[in-house]
């Protein structure tokens, strides 16, 4: 309590003198014009910016499956609604392990939904009634056998689910053009979720490619993965865009300041601004790009170095008792102690839509054990020294060659030994 005491008096002092507080600093490890170019060559030999033109034919794929599953429910339910969410929404796949996630609305399931979270429906007829509603969608894509294949519908999980396979979609992942699909009844907030991260996403290739590095990396650790006790890839994107917030390389693209700057406000009549009676309105980049400047500190830094200083915030820099919030950014204090449950020596992080202070408030943290934590902290902190020794070495001698990774190398799975 005596720290965190100490915080709020350092960070409202920091503020009353117009300076920002000691975790908002970027530890550079490219000072000098030589080291920042070296840096610079490091991002492209190990892979940080990724082929255009084969993303480009990805999103193609992910279009044409969109356009051609919306035609097909809108046959059978006219006023149906298909929105492309996930990794595939914020362009930040890892390529061709990724389903595409779309979210399903139409009124006849929004009625029954409803109708049950008021109490007006009871269990069973609620379930049997999604239930029908489910197989009514898939059958239209079962019947065009030539195109679909591996058609499941999944009408017991919390939200209703359609997976399957589209084989005309001309994935470049793939070798035969197909592209898996997940289509969830009635998911809008995370719809919104991923479009607030692309707007993120857009604001600079560097913020892509930093996403990108990070969930590669964790990925790579096996600490991506709510179902396994970690962190979700979401989690993660919004630990990122903290940071990028605190150091002043991408803006708070929820701050009332800067939609009152941009002459912006939310429109009560846009439902994507309330969904699920949600304050879910955000900015657009292309909105604020004229009225937001980006620290001078950031403009010519690398990605490498935007890496490490990730690794080294969340290592060093940010205390553990507070909350990370992408919706209040680096411009308010919040302690963790906001949410009932909370993990020790770690910290929680509020969903950007459903904060705290909401009917659903929800900490994306929560889903790390105590197992999960641990593992996080030594991964970053470990990732934090073997890039931070690299970085270093490069600072005394700028012609040193890239490293072939920026990370340590993953651990390799043990295969099981065969009984005699």
């Amino acid at each position: 309590m005596q720290r965190l005491r100490q915080l709020v008096h350092d960070y409202y002092r920091a503020r009353r003198s117009n300076r920002q507080p000691p975790w908002t600093t970027l530890p550079l490890a490219d000072r000098d014009a030589r080291s920042m170019a070296a840096t610079h060559l490091w991002d492209v030999a190990c892979g940080l910016h990724q082929d255009r033109n084969e993303r480009q034919a990805y999103t193609r794929a992910i279009n044409i499956l969109h356009e051609h599953l919306s035609t097909l429910v809108q046959q059978r339910f006219p006023d149906a609604r298909l929105g492309v969410y996930g990794s595939c929404l914020s362009d930040l796949s890892l390529g061709k392990s990724s389903d595409v996630d779309l979210s399903l609305d139409f009124k006849r399931a929004r009625k029954v939904k409803d109708q049950f979270e008021i109490g007006k429906c009871p269990v069973q007829r609620y379930e049997s009634e999604m239930k029908s509603l489910v197989y009514a969608v898939c059958r239209t894509m079962e019947r065009r056998k030539h195109e679909f294949r591996a058609m499941q519908p999944v009408t017991r999980a919390r939200v209703p689910v359609i997976k399957g396979t589209y084989l005309g979609a001309n994935n470049p992942y793939t070798v035969d053009g197909s592209i898996d699909f997940d289509v969830c009844f009635l998911n809008d907030i995370a719809v919104v979720n991923s479009s607030l991260l692309r707007e993120y996403s857009i604001v600079d290739d560097r913020v892509k490619a930093l996403m990108i590095a990070v969930k590669r990396w964790a990925k790579a650790f096996g600490i991506c993965s709510s179902q396994h006790n970690t962190l979700s890839s979401y989690a993660w994107m919004n630990l990122v865009i903290f940071y990028l917030q605190n150091v002043g390389f991408v803006p708070n693209l929820q701050s009332p300041e800067l939609a009152q700057a941009a002459g912006i406000s939310r429109d009560p009549r846009n439902e994507w601004h309330d969904v699920n009676n949600l304050d879910t309105f955000y900015l657009k980049w292309e909105d604020v790009s004229s009225v937001w400047q980006r620290a001078p500190a950031m403009e010519s830094v690398s990605v490498t170095s935007l890496l490490y200083g990730f690794f080294r915030f969340y290592v060093v820099e940010y205390p553990s008792i507070l909350t990370v919030s992408i919706k209040l950014g680096r411009d308010t204090f919040l302690p963790k102690t906001v949410f009932r449950k909370s993990s020790l020596g770690f910290w929680c992080i509020e969903d950007p839509f459903e904060t705290y202070d909401t009917h659903c408030p929800h900490d994306l943290a929560i889903t790390a054990g105590v197992g999960g934590v641990r593992e996080i902290t030594y991964r970053l902190a470990q990732a934090e020294q073997y890039l931070g020794a690299k970085l270093r070495l490069l600072a005394e001698d700028t012609s040193i060659p890239p490293p072939k990774r920026l990370w340590p190398s993953p651990p390799v799975a043990k295969k099981p030994r065969k009984k005699k």
